[in-house]
């Protein structure tokens, strides 16, 4: 978390929202602090979930075209979670902070199951199959959603696109690498079949795993973009996890992931045009937002020998334009 951000997040705000979700305060558990701050609490014996957003972060109008959309895949099947009222009879409790700024409180339901890792699904590929059976519910989802009251932002908003606000003096060569990728992305067919609103981040850290059942959740990076973006996640972290342990057979993983993930995503919704084109510079785009979210948040002189090995990865590979993966377009092509 930033640190003008955590100097602001006090033990008395984190009390008062939690009590306005009927939490019980000393049962309080905290779960994460990257890009907000994440609790699980006890209400009447029920375990649920506590959310603080700084308004630095998310507005309150994207904050609720957030909970809408997530209320919306409830509602129509999707395996997310479904948000709580608070006293207030309200889905988003606005906090104000010592210095004036706002802390965002929301609560929703803690879901089933647990975290998996890639040795996992390496050794279980009906869990990637379950993996794109569910964004592909949630892509085909988005083609029916219409909500005219509040709007995710739109792809070209991302404001992690702008590195040079996070470090000032990034090279000339990583500033036109990013702008290529941005022009060619910017060419991609766009149509309902192809772009939506999508979950943006749908990593192995993002859902629960549960008797076969994949239960997603951190909707905070939703927005509109291109379906295929959504595919190319999980691809980039689930093999950025796996080489920080082992290289070998890794396009035979690579190959064998990619098509249990299509197959399951083809019994949802159809494969989004010029798929096999579009991966790659989904991918190469995702190197470029990380190493932008790397600068905002790395303090570079107290990096532990993990992170500087994570940094340096994503660095040299943004320095020689490469793609963290290669594969076989015709694995595509065949499960067309």
């Amino acid at each position: 978390m930033e640190l003008n951000v955590a100097n602001v997040f006090s033990e008395d705000l984190l009390q008062k929202g939690c009590k306005l979700y009927y939490g019980s305060t000393e049962t309080l558990k905290k779960l994460g602090d990257f890009e907000n701050y994440i609790y699980e609490v006890k209400v009447e014996g029920e375990s649920r979930i506590l959310r603080f957003v700084h308004s630095s972060h998310r507005s309150h109008e994207l904050i609720e075209a957030e909970v809408e959309w997530v209320e919306y895949l409830y509602k129509n099947g999707a395996s997310v979670y479904r948000h709580f009222v608070s006293a207030n009879g309200c889905l988003i409790e606005p906090l104000e902070a010592a210095d004036g700024t706002v802390f965002y409180v929301s609560s929703f339901e803690k879901l089933p199951g647990r975290q998996i890792a890639w040795k996992e699904v390496e050794k279980n590929l009906k869990i990637a199959y379950s993996w794109g059976k569910s964004l592909g519910l949630l892509n085909r989802l988005s083609k029916t959603y219409n909500n005219v009251k509040c709007f995710r932002p739109q792809w070209d908003e991302e404001e992690l696109f702008d590195i040079e606000q996070y470090k000032p003096d990034i090279t000339k060569h990583i500033l036109n690498y990013r702008d290529e990728i941005l022009l060619q992305i910017s060419t991609l067919p766009k149509n309902s079949d192809t772009y939506g609103l999508i979950h943006s981040d749908l990593h192995h850290g993002n859902f629960l795993y549960d008797q076969g059942r994949i239960h997603i959740f951190d909707f905070d990076d939703s927005a509109y973009h291109w379906f295929a973006s959504d595919i190319a996640m999980p691809l980039y972290y689930i093999v950025m996890q796996r080489d920080f342990t082992t290289k070998e057979t890794r396009q035979e993983f690579i190959h064998a992931f990619i098509t249990s993930f299509l197959e399951g995503y083809s019994t949802e919704n159809i494969l989004p045009e010029k798929l096999a084109e579009s991966i790659p510079l989904f991918l190469k785009l995702r190197d470029v937002v990380l190493l932008s979210v790397l600068y905002k948040k790395f303090d570079f002189e107290k990096l532990d020998d993990h992170d500087r090995l994570f940094f340096n990865t994503v660095k040299d590979r943004v320095d020689r334009k490469e793609t963290i993966v290669t594969f076989d377009k015709e694995v595509i092509k065949n499960i067309r």
